[in-house]
């Protein structure tokens, strides 16, 4: 009888601290993983939680400062994460404005961080790959645009796939320090079928050389398929400062790929680069000219991408 009263006892203990120990969870408005930094990652556990809703949190704000979560909501990501911590801005859904806050407080980091779950260990030569494609010429000068296509698993199609995120490396200061780089949508592809539920970020930050590049779909549905998903224009700072090297590499890291289950899938990184030799222009100076979807006209179709203007006619 005593121990059973025991193990009643202690039942009822746990079950009454445990609403407490709920209600005691400490947010960061963008550390979704709350891993103790926002990056990437968190625009991909943003993007599998996007629209679900439940309790809002208690005197919110998107403030970079450690908040109470209040009550947790009945949805968890895969591992255990209270989507509650996907709420950023706390208004008790998860919308295009949490994805707002991660922007704003992007990288700042709290306490004892957490190492985040990029790809890791060798790879065998049989994954599906990450691409680039110049579509402007391979000499640049300072001033002027450089575009590549971004495609996945062209040769390697997936059979599930959701969204990915990695940082794209180049020397620190080739870049202009505002719009250094642009990102546009395909439309009609397989990663964006019906030119709605995918959203692209870029966090670059010129000086370090170091751009956060994140897709991820936004409706809880896999897709399946490889090719061409994103143009990736390249706004080139002062080339002629001292140290420039000849070759401009491109190269990637901190990649991971998921499925709407956050299951990794391992990629083979692309690398592109430009030159600084034999310069001609980025974008070429053919009259053809386009009007923006902002009422601009342009030159032609490139001189309105390398201005972030991506609908035109």
């Amino acid at each position: 009888m005593h121990k059973t009263t025991t193990q009643v006892l202690g039942l009822f203990t746990l079950f009454f601290l445990l609403p407490l120990w709920l209600s005691a969870q400490m947010i960061w408005p963008g550390d979704i993983n709350n891993n103790g930094i926002v990056n990437g990652i968190d625009y991909l556990y943003w993007g599998v939680a996007n629209q679900n809703n439940g309790p809002a949190r208690p005197d919110a704000t998107v403030a970079w400062e450690e908040q109470p979560m209040g009550a947790a909501w009945s949805n968890q990501f895969p591992g255990g994460i209270n989507q509650a911590y996907a709420d950023a801005n706390g208004d008790g859904q998860i919308t295009a404005a949490d994805a707002d806050a991660l922007n704003t407080n992007f990288n700042l980091n709290h306490g004892t961080q957490t190492p985040d779950a990029f790809q890791t260990g060798p790879l065998s030569g049989g994954e599906p790959g990450i691409r680039f494609e110049l579509t402007s010429e391979e000499a640049v000068a300072s001033g002027e645009t450089g575009g590549v296509i971004m495609t996945l698993a062209q040769e390697l199609p997936f059979s599930a796939f959701y969204g990915i995120t990695f940082t794209l490396n180049y020397q620190p200061g080739i870049l202009t320090a505002s719009n250094g780089i642009l990102i546009g949508l395909i439309s009609e592809t397989f990663l964006n079928p019906d030119n709605s539920d995918v959203a692209a970020f870029v966090n670059n930050n010129s000086a370090t050389g170091k751009a956060v590049i994140t897709i991820v779909r936004t409706d809880q549905n896999n897709v399946a398929g490889g090719g061409k998903v994103a143009r990736i224009l390249l706004n080139f700072a002062d080339l002629t400062v001292p140290g420039t090297p000849d070759q401009l590499n491109f190269t990637i890291s901190n990649v991971r790929a998921i499925d709407h289950d956050m299951n990794t899938i391992m990629m083979q990184p692309g690398s592109f680069s430009f030159s600084t030799q034999g310069v001609s222009a980025g974008c070429p100076n053919t009259v053809s000219p386009v009007c923006g979807s902002n009422g601009q006209t342009y030159l032609n179709s490139c001189y309105a991408e390398a201005a972030g203007i991506f609908n035109y006619t």
